[in-house]
């Protein structure tokens, strides 16, 4: 969750661009820095006290040559007074070497502190270059604890927008996850009506199929209904010329009403005749009650729908007419 890039500032100001590990780095060196300007700091601090003591010894020094002037100051002063030569002399003579070695000292001492007076102005200098260097790194402390909240700040929103974006994943995942079962139920039910098309069609080419021999049985029945109509015709000639000679034959004893009444009579036996074979053709062959509305398929013999459930259900699935074994897909019904 950590940005891969950073935007620091140096100690002037400049924008730098690093990454995590820069970031490590660079605080890494500062807190080197720091140490290093530390233990600068107690360097000169004590080069300072070593530079304090030697004033202090020079201080001391500069009251010991104060003191002996002065005492020389009070020989001179004893010598004009007066005294003896002798005495006098020697004690001039002290003085002088007193004197020399005095001033060869002083002379000693005045160097010491020009030295001093140079590794002090040194160190001044030193501290004043520390100072500002102090005063651009506390600067740019403060530039970079403001970059760092800023970047925390950052952080905090890429995070945000993160959490944000992985919700948006999951909800986007959890949506397609939806959609992909709906795409796969709709694909069932595309097979599954795919599969109906298929069934429905095989079905329809079947009752084609069983239309088509319908309609060869009708053709066949039109045509044995038309031999039969041409049989009775003939029957019905040959009784009405059978009953004609017999008419004629017995119209000597009989009177005309009889004729009639035999003429009656012939036509309604043709007609019984007729209906007799239509109710074969039409009634059930079983029952001789129902009309034929079920069809075998297999064996095209036609029966009534009870009596064909009756059998079904009976799992007496044989033709009664022929014998032959079909299934329930093997039924059709058919209209007249």
């Amino acid at each position: 969750l950590f940005p891969s890039k950073l935007i620091a500032v140096n100690c002037c100001g400049f924008p730098l661009v690093i990454g995590r590990a820069g970031v490590q780095s660079f605080s890494q060196a500062y807190k080197d820095a720091e140490n290093e300007r530390e233990l600068q700091i107690v360097y000169y601090k004590q080069q300072g006290e070593t530079l304090s003591k030697q004033l202090e010894i020079l201080s001391k020094r500069v009251a010991d040559y104060n003191a002996k002037e002065k005492e020389l100051n009070e020989l001179k002063l004893s010598m004009a007074s007066g005294g003896s030569a002798g005495d006098a002399e020697k004690k001039d003579s002290k003085l002088r070497t007193a004197l020399e070695s005095l001033s060869s000292q002083v002379d000693a001492y005045i160097e010491e502190i020009d030295e001093l007076n140079e590794s002090f102005d040194d160190i001044q200098a030193h501290n004043s270059k520390l100072l500002q260097q102090l005063t651009e790194q506390s600067e740019c402390q403060v530039k970079l604890r403001a970059q760092m909240l800023r970047q925390e700040k950052d952080v905090a929103n890429i995070r945000k927008e993160m959490v944000t974006q992985e919700s948006r994943i999951r909800d986007e995942k959890a949506l397609y996850n939806t959609k992909e079962t709906e795409l796969r139920e709709v694909e069932k039910k595309y097979n599954m009506m795919e599969l109906k098309w298929q069934q429905t069609t095989r079905s329809l080419q079947e009752k084609e199929k069983v239309q088509r021999e319908l309609e060869a049985v009708e053709s066949k029945l039109k045509q044995k209904i038309s031999e039969l109509e041409n049989e009775l015709d003939v029957q019905k000639e040959t009784s009405a010329n059978e009953k004609k000679r017999k008419l004629e034959g017995d119209t000597s004893v009989h009177g005309g009403s009889e004729d009639k009444a035999k003429k009656s009579v012939g036509k309604k036996d043709i007609r019984e005749v007729q209906m007799k074979h239509y109710q074969k053709l039409l009634f059930c062959s079983i029952c001789n009650t129902r009309e034929k509305k079920m069809i075998i398929k297999r064996c095209l013999h036609m029966f009534c729908k009870e009596c064909i459930s009756t059998s079904v259900q009976s799992r007496n699935r044989k033709c009664p007419a022929c014998g032959a074994k079909f299934a329930q897909s093997d039924l059709q019904p058919i209209y007249f």
